[in-house]
């Protein structure tokens, strides 16, 4: 589980790092503003439309690593569950249960 949240981390890190590329480019070409109006830039307006979709890709990732880590534990609850009932049901008839290192 921790190797997921690991990814999540890298993934919003790497599209952090591209939105402060467009930002910086943004501000290269300049404010954007003409005399108290936004200017009709194609530029920018392209440069807006990748930050916007990059923002986008940053919540999914978020929604798509909740979503994974929680299948994971609904697994691994199931999985749990499973081994103590074998282990209940080896116990009660007479099965030596083998000792492992982990437990």
């Amino acid at each position: 589980m921790s190797i997921r949240d690991k990814i999540r981390q890298d993934n919003i890190y790497r599209i952090d790092q591209d939105i402060c590329k467009l930002h910086t480019q943004q501000f290269a070409l300049g404010n954007g503003h003409s005399s108290g109006h936004y200017a009709v830039d194609p530029a920018h307006i392209g440069l807006e439309k990748t930050v916007i979709s990059l923002e986008k890709e940053k919540r999914s990732e978020v929604i798509h690593c909740w979503s994974d880590l929680l299948s994971l534990r609904k697994d691994f609850t199931e999985a749990l569950k499973d081994y103590l009932a074998l282990k209940r049901k080896m116990n009660v008839l007479g099965i030596p249960i083998p000792k492992h290192q982990n437990e």
